[in-house]
């Protein structure tokens, strides 16, 4: 069994009771800006659908560490963009320079 806290690659896995994984979160956070999944896990925790002291590892419920995790990626996410932004706006004077030189010639 792949223990989440250990691992370093996907499949890295936060829910053991409904399989959720870190790869699932950063895909959800890149489409939409931002994960509902832990408030999925809490809506089935509270359906009584979890089985978290047999399932995971720790014998805990995963939904401390899956809230943290939605935290680091959705802030690395915003970090990601916010470097993009920046290195476009770099790019752009550049863009629009050479334009203006083809359009002299």
């Amino acid at each position: 069994m792949r223990v989440g806290l250990k691992e370093r690659e996907d499949p890295i896995p936060l829910c053991y009771c409904f399989g959720f994984d870190e790869a699932d979160m950063r895909e959800e956070i890149a489409r939409m800006g931002a994960s509902a999944i832990p408030q999925k896990i809490s809506a089935m925790v509270k359906q009584g659908l979890s089985a978290c002291e047999a399932r995971n590892p720790s014998g805990a419920c995963c939904l401390g560490e899956v809230t943290k995790t939605v935290t680091r990626l959705t802030r690395s996410s915003l970090l990601n963009d916010q470097v993009g932004d920046s290195a476009r706006r770099a790019e752009s004077p550049k863009r629009s320079k050479n334009r203006s030189s083809e359009n002299e010639s």
